[in-house]
């Protein structure tokens, strides 16, 4: 396993800023945010993005974990050929829906499944994100997904911020999707409700209620090697942003402590 950092967490600064931050403080690697208002660091229709993005990369000499595309909008061709341009292996997209809704889910495995078809002709996979009040939010609504979809294209993004507020305890969930597992976001929570993530700083790994420690542990054991990629929500949008000192103080500080559990597993 090794460290990446989501540009979103740098919504309100531009890519190039982002990059730089997250390389001082650490990481293997970065996940570029594809989310419009929030974090809109990759665009459909921006000349020459992929030279420029793989320059501002190798300057940095970061590695790319993938990126975070939220959901499959009009413009998921565009990140997919993105993806593909810069060697990227993974887009990570939500699965939408309701949960325990039975019509629901069969519209998230239909959307799902022709997301993976899509992103197997740029060799490209899709992980979908555990997500609370989603149709897929827990282990038993991933390991079910898995099955009806069933592609070589389709993984899960296993967040255990996501999977606590759920109701499970994330290191029991992660030894029941196992192999499905096939990218991390990564972050803490103040407490198991399925409300918002907590404050930033509440966000940071090591500072809440999930035993992150046990987690990464039972990653290792079913043989995840990707990236722990922090995604921390709330610290800016282009329209506003926390200051860059706090934002690179969670970066650096989320990613000693990832690091760490990375080494102990």
């Amino acid at each position: 396993m090794k460290t990446s950092c989501n540009t979103v967490l740098f919504g309100g600064f531009s890519l190039e800023r982002a990059i730089e931050n997250i390389s001082n403080s650490g990481y293997h690697a970065a996940e570029l945010a594809a989310l419009p208002g929030m974090a809109p660091h990759i665009g459909a229709n921006s000349p020459n993005q992929i030279d420029r993005i793989r320059s501002m990369v190798d300057e940095a000499n970061l590695e790319l974990s993938s990126i975070e595309a939220g959901g499959v909008r009009d413009d998921f061709e565009a990140i997919l050929q993105v993806a593909e341009g810069l060697s990227i292996p993974v887009v990570a997209i939500g699965s939408g829906g309701r949960m325990n809704d039975e019509d629901s889910f069969q519209q998230v495995v239909e959307m799902v499944g022709d997301a993976a078809d899509r992103a197997g002709e740029h060799d490209v996979k899709v992980a979908v994100k555990a997500h609370v009040h989603a149709a897929v939010y827990d282990s038993r609504s991933c390991v079910r997904l898995l099955k009806e979809v069933d592609s070589r294209y389709a993984g899960i993004n296993f967040d255990p911020s996501h999977i606590f507020r759920a109701g499970e305890m994330p290191q029991d969930a992660a030894l029941k999707v196992g192999s499905g597992i096939i990218h991390s976001h990564f972050r803490d929570a103040p407490k198991a409700e399925m409300g918002p993530p907590g404050t930033p700083f509440e966000q940071i790994p090591g500072t809440g209620k999930i035993d992150l420690g046990a987690t990464v542990a039972s990653l290792s054991k079913v043989g995840y090697e990707g990236y722990l990629s922090l995604e921390v929500i709330g610290g800016g949008t282009p329209l506003s942003s926390m200051d860059e000192n706090e934002l690179v103080a969670i970066a650096a500080r989320s990613q000693g402590y990832m690091l760490r559990l990375i080494q102990e597993s």
